[in-house]
Parts: structure tokens; C-alpha cells; sequence
């Protein structure tokens, strides 16, 4: 009779179901070919990865969920708009692409009509003391 295992041992077993140690152990094989990594992470946040650190961002939450539609969109381009203005450094930029991906959550509208520069500096100075990130090591874990 052929033995049957309870556990299956395969890679995403070994590596854990954690879409955040995955992204991060990926993005060590592309920092070879460019600086810096963003990795969107839905309800897990975002992954800042570069060739000295690799850090997780939690996500801002929204006050209630009407639709994901555009949350992942509105984050890299307001990320995008607040590093291209020059005035923010990574951490704030991410930051205020967190809090635009947070109120785009409350909307039907995949990129809101009020999501303007003061509300999303509103959400970003609400949230600012408050955001969790973390640094992980090559394997993507909490050191």
C-alpha cells in the first residue's frame, strides 16, 4: 500500500503562502537589472525593494470597501506624481500612494473625482504616525 504524507512539502510550502516574502525574494533576482523595486500587494500593502533594503508597507485602510477597482492603479500613480513633483522622498511618495489607493477603495469610480491632491494630503497626514513598515531580510521575513 503506497504511503500517502499529510503535509505537502512543495516550494510554496516551504516558502509559506505570504505574498510578501514572495514578492520580496523575487525582486532580489530582478535588482540585478534595475535600482528599485514597487511591488503592489493588494490588502497586504506594497514592497520597497532596492539593492540595500527591502521594506513592507502595510496598507492605510479605508473606512469601508466599495470596490477594489483602481486602488492598485490610483497607488502607483500617485506614488508616481508625488516623486516626478520632486518634493517627496520614497517613504512619503509611497505613503501618499497608499493613502490615494485607501480612499479609492470607498468609491464605486475606479480613479474617484475627489481624489485630490489635498484630500489625499489629509489622508496621508491622518495616517502618517501611524503606518506599520518593516524591514525584512533575503528571505522576506521580519528580522
Amino acid at each position: 500500500m503506497k504511503e500517502t504524507r499529510k503535509n505537502n512539502t512543495d516550494s510554496k510550502d516551504r516558502v509559506g503562502d505570504d505574498r510578501v516574502a514572495q514578492a520580496a525574494i523575487m525582486s532580489q533576482y530582478l535588482l540585478s537589472y534595475v535600482p528599485m523595486i514597487i511591488v503592489t500587494l493588494g490588502e497586504k500593502g506594497l514592497l520597497l525593494a532596492t539593492k540595500n533594503e527591502t521594506i513592507h508597507f502595510e496598507p492605510i485602510p479605508a473606512n469601508s470597501i466599495v470596490s477594489v477597482s483602481g486602488a492598485g492603479d490610483c497607488l502607483i500613480s500617485a506614488t508616481a506624481f508625488a516623486l516626478l513633483r520632486g518634493r517627496l522622498p520614497i517613504d512619503d511618495a509611497l505613503l501618499y500612494g497608499l493613502a490615494a489607493a485607501s480612499l479609492s477603495l470607498q468609491t464605486f469610480d475606479p480613479v474617484p473625482v475627489h481624489l485630490k491632491e489635498s484630500v489625499i494630503r489629509q489622508r496621508m497626514a491622518e495616517w502618517s504616525p501611524k503606518l506599520r513598515k518593516f524591514r525584512l531580510d533575503q528571505f522576506g521575513r521580519r528580522p
